[in-house]
């Protein structure tokens, strides 16, 4: 699913930012970008539809960009502590990471 979300978002960049991602480390730079749009776009219309979305396909490159580069990493669906239909980035069996907390190293 992860996998599939983050092919989206290099779909969507180029339809919509005229923005190229290749899952290169130095693609990320251009997720910043693409986020500032949509910032800008949000301040000018103030409509946050769609959002959610969003940032789980731009999540989902993140983390697609760290298992390319690094050669390890899983997505694993349900995490105990932040419930149902999340979808954290595991660099290993113990680490983590979320989108809004950081790494969360686990006992």
């Amino acid at each position: 699913m992860m996998k599939n979300a983050a092919n989206v978002a290099v779909t969507t960049a180029k339809q919509s930012y005229q923005i190229e991602l290749d899952y290169s480390e130095s693609s990320i730079e251009k997720i910043e970008e693409i986020l500032n749009k949509i910032h800008e776009q949000y301040l000018i219309s103030k409509d946050d539809k769609g959002f959610y979305g969003l940032t789980i396909m731009y999540a989902a490159y993140l983390g697609e960009v760290f298992k390319r580069s690094k050669g390890f990493g899983f997505w694993r669906k349900n995490h105990p502590t932040f419930g149902k239909i999340s979808f954290p980035f595991y660099k290993n069996e113990k680490e983590c990471f979320f989108r809004s907390t950081g790494v969360l190293k686990e006992s």
